[in-house]
């Protein structure tokens, strides 16, 4: 999928999202430790993940959600937005079980395929290259990958190597 320019950030920075929504998966299905997901998850939230939302926010929806078409998608990006707050709460104030994190995981997937396939599309077809450019200038060259940064390679472990154990 080619993306305009000026949207790169973002798009590589949903790759990351997707590459770390796996790594979750595997260590849930791994049985792995779960004070190492858990560590690992809430490093993602802080230094990725949290930074990436409130980017999005203040890039997109001044562009769409004015327009009759673009409303109901920042609405709904908008309530994931907030149910990953309450999700990284929980897993913050619990982490005794896996549930918060699946659910992370599941939604962090989806929601991403959701922007990358329906919301981008959308707001290349209806800004105007003002506008893109203007989206380019506030998000910068502001990626840096923190994917391959972390120590413990959880997603790894065989399985049932250490069990979940917090």
């Amino acid at each position: 999928m080619i993306r305009n320019e000026n949207l790169k950030t973002l798009s590589w920075e949903h790759h990351d999202g997707l590459v770390v929504a796996f790594r979750l998966q595997q260590g849930i299905k791994r049985k792995v430790r779960l004070s190492d997901i858990v560590a690992y998850i809430i490093y993602v939230w802080e230094n990725t993940l949290q930074h990436h939302f409130i980017r999005e926010e203040k890039t997109i929806n001044p562009n769409l959600e004015n327009r009759p078409e673009g409303k109901v998608l920042v609405e709904r990006m908008m309530a994931e937005h907030l149910i990953f707050n309450k999700l990284i709460r929980r897993i913050k104030s619990n982490a005794k079980g896996t549930d918060a994190i699946g659910k992370f995981a599941e939604l962090l997937n989806k929601h991403i395929r959701f922007e990358e396939r329906d919301l981008f599309p959308l707001l290349e077809k209806t800004a105007t290259n003002k506008e893109l450019t203007a989206i380019g200038i506030i998000l910068g060259d502001s990626y840096h990958s923190t994917c391959n940064n972390w120590p413990i390679k959880f997603w790894e472990q065989p399985q049932n190597a250490v069990g979940l154990k917090a």
